[in-house]
């Protein structure tokens, strides 16, 4: 599992939830792209970027071999690895003709899902993680989804968090909706941001949308977060539809590119500054549409996600400003009441000491036991479709 939250927490994160979708008229540069009618068996291409994930990828691999729907190819870019990742991969090469391996120096895993999909020929284009699994129905179930819903260029899926044991960890979004229907302006007027994405292995795009946001940028620190970067262009040019079971199971653990523990003041940073490179792709993207859509994004400073952040990282850091980011967080809260699933406690959190403060925060919004709780007591503790490895 590569990246983690759709600005970089997990479940419940941000103020923003529910169900988002657009009534209003498009604007005029701004609509769904036109897809084609899918064939009666789609190619599904599978892409996976891996690096040094010789002690996963088996488990990965034998995931995507052993699916229902059997008219796939697995495209795996192994990005600079140093360990026995290619040796492992070229076994199945050699076994399976409907594997592909890509070999190129380390770039990050940005340009390692590239690489990949320049060597797909899909009509269909998922992600696997080279850590995580797929259930057995994955890829069925997704053809089935983009087939039901053929105006979608994007479905999403919730993603199963298990430990490195594979021990149940919990299902994001835990309490929310993820974003359906034709959501570009709600993105454009929130700051780009739409809440509640899934990470890479919950992204699943019909090939027109792909070839309208690949290749993507592979600067850092681009380069290392590519879900959060497919989430934030892929919905300003096609309408999104959605599974409603986790067809991934995403390992947690210390190698995770971009989890790292708990919420800290650095950690914050950390994100605000990813924030604002993720806001200036879409720009760029927008601009490259029609100038005057990149003029109507909202800065990225205002949207929920920021100002959460930014409150946070006032609060933890004992900032005297921390009245000032509670009410424009608050402010942000009241202007959209019916999205915002956590607003009593953002409004009696500035009462709490920091103490309390950063363990209320690290229970909301990271993986942690009283989530895996929560999760079994909704029903979720066993995926509904058959897992392999």
């Amino acid at each position: 599992m590569a990246s983690y939250g759709a600005c970089g927490f997990g479940p419940g994160a941000g103020i923003a939830g529910g169900r988002l979708s657009m009534a209003n008229p498009h604007t005029p540069a701004l609509g769904p792209i036109p897809l084609s009618p899918l064939p009666d068996k789609p190619l599904v291409s599978v892409l996976m970027s891996n690096h040094n994930y010789g002690h996963y990828v088996t488990q990965a691999i034998e995931s995507v071999l052993a699916q229902t729907y059997p008219h796939f190819e697995l495209v795996i870019c192994d990005d600079g690895s140093t360990d026995n990742s290619r040796r492992i991969i070229r076994k199945y090469t050699q076994r399976d003709p409907r594997v592909t391996l890509v070999v190129k120096p380390n770039g990050g895993q940005a340009s390692g899902f590239n690489a990949a999909f320049r060597r797909s020929k899909g009509a269909i284009i998922c992600f696997l993680d080279a850590d995580d699994t797929a259930v057995l129905r994955r890829l069925e179930v997704l053809v089935d989804a983009f087939r039901s819903n053929p105006d979608a260029g994007l479905v999403l899926s919730p993603t199963l968090y298990v430990d490195e044991k594979r021990r149940q960890r919990g299902v994001s979004p835990l309490l929310a909706s993820m974003p359906t229907g034709w959501t570009a302006e709600a993105a454009i007027a929130g700051g780009g941001v739409l809440p509640y994405m899934p990470g890479t292995s919950g992204l699943n795009l019909r090939s027109e949308t792909a070839r309208r946001v690949f290749p993507l940028p592979e600067s850092q620190p681009l380069s290392m977060c590519p879900d959060m970067l497919l989430g934030r262009l892929a919905p300003l040019v096609t309408s999104i539809a959605t599974v409603a079971e986790p067809l991934v199971a995403a390992r947690l653990h210390g190698d995770n590119t971009y989890m790292r523990g708990r919420i800290s003041v650095r950690s914050l940073d950390r994100e605000l500054e990813l924030c604002r490179h993720l806001w200036q792709a879409q720009r760029k993207f927008l601009a490259g549409i029609d100038p005057e859509l990149a003029r109507k994004l909202k800065p990225w400073e205002h949207n929920g996600y920021a100002l959460v952040m930014r409150y946070m990282r006032a609060r933890l850091a004992g900032d005297p400003a921390s009245p000032i980011w509670h009410k424009m967080l608050l402010d942000a809260i009241a202007s959209r009441p019916d999205e915002h699933r956590l607003a009593g406690f953002w409004k009696a959190s500035i009462h709490l000491p920091r103490p309390l403060f950063w363990v209320a925060i690290n229970l909301l919004m990271t993986h942690n036991a009283l989530k895996a709780v929560v999760a079994r007591w909704k029903g979720a503790k066993t995926v509904p479709y058959p897992m392999r490895g």
